[in-house]
């Protein structure tokens, strides 16, 4: 059976059989399943919101998730049959977080999106303090969970102290653009 890892951004439909697999912290994940035609995917959504000015869309939330049934949708499924299971929004900094910390701006972000678009979520594995580890089966639509041990947690917490210092950098290019613009060029 073919094995698809997605990272921070990333996502897989297929109606063949496949295994998705995914770690989360702080991001979340949605695995979408059209079980009368038998086509399921995952995405791995960083950030609720869009930053202006990012090509990378799709780890963003409504991005992350309309291209995900866009695919589901080239692939042979119907909208009107796709059912969700979401994971993820773990608080990974063990910090007391308020009601608009990363983790939790997901968590709302995605179960909004779905009641928004009559998507039923079936199940869900949303907070706790330790990274996941998700395997779907994207042509049953069987999602594995597991819950990784305090030594995953370095490398979950690296992998998303790059996404957001690449984010970052991003940023500070484009905030500096203007002041470029008008400065004088050196001789």
């Amino acid at each position: 059976m073919k094995r698809v890892m997605i990272h921070i951004g990333g996502l897989y439909a297929t109606d063949q059989p496949a295994v998705i697999e995914t770690v989360l912290g702080s991001c979340v994940s949605a695995c979408l399943f059209d079980p009368v035609h038998r086509i399921g995917g995952m995405n791995h959504i960083f950030l609720a919101e869009s930053c202006q000015g990012d090509p990378f869309l799709a780890r963003y939330g409504v991005h992350a998730m309309e291209l995900l049934i866009a695919r589901i949708v080239r692939l042979g499924g119907e909208r009107k049959h796709i059912s969700a299971k979401v994971f993820g929004a773990v608080s990974v900094l063990r910090m007391n977080e308020e009601q608009f910390s990363v983790p939790r701006k997901n968590e709302k972000f995605i179960r909004e999106f779905l009641l928004v678009h009559g998507i039923p979520l079936i199940s869900e594995h949303l907070g706790g303090q330790h990274p996941l580890k998700i395997h779907m089966y994207a042509n049953t639509g069987r999602v594995l969970v597991k819950a990784l041990a305090t030594n995953h947690l370095t490398r979950v917490l690296e992998r998303e102290k790059r996404a957001s210092a690449a984010l970052a950098h991003r940023w500070r290019w484009f905030e500096g653009a203007e002041e470029l613009l008008r400065t004088e060029p050196r001789v």
